[in-house]
């Protein structure tokens, strides 16, 4: 049988919130939703320098789909208390919550879906095979690299970007029925309520990272003076 290959979000294209109007009316439609909330962050860490989000994607039910343009906003305001208020559905979290944070927001406890997988010793946990094992469709995985920073954003990098929140909040559902039907679940809830808690460790001598820099210790004053002038730290 020909599992079919979802490209564009089952309720049309969300538009792309940006201007402080628009943030207060999302966070009013959110909390009218119910339910886990689904979030993503895009990057372009591969293209730009740092690794600072530049699109949020919510869904809940009864609310739909949110895109959120993070670099409109210092603080995502009114969305914060909404997204404290309920549990987050994530897809390999860490890099999202340590993005997430950055604008305010952190999760009063979550649902990791990939950390799920792992859990659940599957061969693989990325979404493409968590939503096809468990829902039966194939999700159009094909513009997690380009340059979100780009605007504007073009139409099917936004439809890829919904889709990666469409299917996250049953496919939390149908991997808490996985992870009981194993004897795994508790196992699990103690793993999400940790990483619930968890911030990205300060790096020491952050520089001393920075590809190629064992390579060229003669130079790590100059890599120093460097890294130091770019994050303005």
């Amino acid at each position: 049988m020909t599992i079919p290959l979802i490209t564009a979000p089952a309720e049309g294209l969300p538009t792309v919130v940006d201007t402080p109007d628009g943030l207060e009316a999302a966070a009013v439609c959110l909390s009218k939703g119910t339910g886990a909330i689904a979030v993503d962050v895009e990057r372009a860490s591969g293209i730009r320098y740092g690794n600072r989000p530049f699109l949020f994607q919510f869904r809940r039910e009864d609310a739909g789909t949110l895109l959120v343009d993070a670099e409109a906003f210092d603080s995502l305001g009114a969305l914060v208390p909404v997204l404290h208020s309920a549990e987050w559905v994530l897809q390999a979290a860490r890099e999202d919550l340590d993005n997430l944070a950055l604008k305010g927001a952190t999760p009063h406890r979550l649902f990791d879906t990939a950390l799920a997988g792992k859990i659940l010793n599957y061969e693989k946990a990325n979404l493409a095979y968590l939503v096809e094992r468990h829902l039966g469709v194939r999700l159009a995985k094909n513009h997690g690299r380009e340059d979100w920073s780009q605007r504007p954003l073009p139409e099917d990098w936004l439809n890829y970007a919904a889709l990666d929140v469409e299917f996250l909040l049953p496919l939390r559902f149908q991997l808490e029925e996985a992870l009981h039907e194993a004897g795994k679940w508790e196992i699990a809830s103690q793993e999400f309520a940790y990483l619930a808690t968890w911030q990205k460790p300060e790096k020491s001598e952050p520089w001393r990272k920075l590809a190629g820099a064992d390579r060229h210790r003669r130079h790590l004053e100059k890599l120093r003076a460097l890294w130091y002038a770019r994050d303005g730290c």
